[in-house]
């Protein structure tokens, strides 16, 4: 499965081959968000193909514009920063998403993120890994579905999925190949 989830990390379109981890519900609690100063600004993706524009959006999210080649155009994101023991989350959705109508339910992306001053690291779930896992009953703690289409959405309430990544912040096999952005 090609990775562009992760370049697509702060976009409202999650773009795949079918090759979806996502969750039903947030990441966080409104009392367990984080900010944080550095990620504010303009980034470049890989090779100068993409860019993120990143600024404090409304409540505690950050509205990110992220334009480039993966997407064909600019898409605009609502992402909350939150942390689960030493390591920082992003619930990424499409903005305005929980506006937009009751019977639509917007799907939470979840990166895990590593901020300094002049980069920006991203790592998905990875979806090979959560689909074997799946299948070898490796999930029994983390409630879980797959659709119609194979994607692999998370459906627990937002203390079950922290607590299943906070006893897997070790396990590199979760996640997808790093990218990573760095700032103009």
């Amino acid at each position: 499965m090609r990775a562009i989830a992760l370049i697509s990390m702060l976009s409202a379109a999650l773009t795949s081959t079918g090759c979806l981890v996502a969750g039903l519900r947030p990441l966080y609690a409104s009392d367990q968000l984080a900010q944080d100063d550095r990620l504010t600004g303009t980034w470049e993706g890989p090779e100068h193909r993409a860019t993120l524009t990143i600024e404090r959006g409304e409540w505690k999210a950050y509205r990110v514009t992220y334009r480039g080649p993966e997407l064909g155009e600019e898409t605009i994101s609502a992402v909350y920063l939150t942390t689960i023991g030493v390591a920082a989350f992003a619930d990424v959705t499409p903005a305005g998403a929980l506006q937009k109508s009751e019977l639509v339910a917007p799907l939470h992306a979840i990166y895990r993120v590593q901020i300094s001053d002049t980069t920006l690291s991203v790592r998905g779930l990875d979806f090979d890994w959560f689909s074997r896992a799946a299948k070898q009953g490796a999930l029994a703690k983390l409630p879980y579905a797959i659709d119609d289409r194979q994607h692999v959405i998370l459906t627990g309430a937002p203390e079950t999925t922290r607590r299943w990544l906070a006893a897997h912040l070790a396990d590199d096999g979760i996640y997808t190949a790093q990218v990573m952005f760095s700032k103009r």
